[in-house]
């Protein structure tokens, strides 16, 4: 019993946990063609445990989130490698309060800043700033400027900024507030170069109840149409997209080597769904070893009361 246990334990169970999204047509037709495409997020920091965070802001913290009270330029970042080499998109998600929402808070990417002094006390950098009073912001050797308005005023929940290169610079294309995507489609002159991804604090008093950073590489994938191997490529910067044929229902594979990932896509041509499924043989494997730990726990107590007779 205990070889079986041990065995049980050392197979590799497939994840299928992380940051993978799917986008392919509810329903297809007998010999229709369809797409499935996908964006990989693969280099994430996660938390507020952030590297550097302007001398004197003021720090207070308990289980559940922290609390940073700044001044004037004040912000908390972690140290990144943003290129046109090393990422495509970049996200800056908050999850939090700001009670009394003033100055320029936000979601900022910084080049050639040092973080151990406000910004408002430098000069010689470059930055894109989406602040949540509802303005974006850029910063190059001129100083900051208000480059557009009319974006969500937002004092409490969860708020993500969207950063991504177009052809060498920074474009904002949407920000989602609260579940909600809000259009921003903004261009700016900063080039697509950061070290430093965070949050300006400024002013404020923000509660931090979460907070990530997430970046897009090339991956590659491998596709399995029932069982066998069909396609193979490169997801270039976290991007890819399949084209298929629908002859049959088909179980579609979409397997991530490197990161031992994968997602399963049911094509049901009868019904005409698509839809995706959670695999079974890793939730088998954790039943039966779940089975067999109670089993083997249950012996145990039975050969401790027979000893003890």
């Amino acid at each position: 019993m205990k070889w079986i246990f041990l065995l049980i334990i050392l197979l590799p169970l497939p994840a299928y946990g992380g940051n993978i999204l799917l986008h392919y047509p509810r329903s297809v037709l007998y010999g229709e063609k369809f797409s499935i495409s996908f964006q990989v997020f693969t280099n994430e920091i996660q938390g507020t445990d952030f590297q550097y965070i302007t001398p004197g802001v003021i720090i207070s913290s308990n289980e559940s989130h922290l609390t940073l009270t700044g001044n004037p330029g004040d912000f908390a970042v972690f140290k990144t490698n943003v290129s046109s080499l090393t990422a495509r998109e970049l996200v800056i998600s908050f999850s939090g309060d700001i009670p009394t929402l003033g100055g320029n808070p936000g979601p900022v990417l910084y080049e050639g800043i040092d973080p151990h002094a406000s910004d408002i006390s430098q000069s010689n950098f470059y930055a894109v700033l989406v602040s949540m009073t509802g303005v974006l912001w850029v910063h190059n050797y001129t100083g900051w400027h208000s480059v557009l308005g009319g974006l969500p005023s937002v004092k409490e929940g969860n708020y993500s900024a969207v950063f991504k290169d177009v052809n060498g610079y920074t474009c904002v294309p949407y920000v989602v507030v609260n579940g909600s995507k809000y259009v921003v489609d903004y261009l700016t002159d900063i080039p697509w170069n950061f070290s430093f991804a965070g949050f300006r604090v400024d002013i404020n008093t923000v509660i931090f109840n979460d907070f990530n950073v997430i970046t897009t590489e090339n991956v590659p994938y491998v596709v399995f149409i029932n069982g066998r191997e069909a396609i193979s490529g490169n997801a270039t910067f976290g991007e890819g997209e399949i084209h298929l044929t629908a002859s049959g229902n088909m179980v579609v594979n979409i397997t991530f080597p490197t990161l031992h990932e994968y997602r399963i896509i049911n094509v049901g041509v009868r019904s005409n769904e698509v839809k995706e499924v959670m695999p079974t043989i890793p939730l088998v494997l954790i039943a039966i070893s779940t089975i067999i730990i109670g089993i083997g726990i249950w012996r145990n107590r039975g050969i401790g009361k027979q000893r003890e007779k």
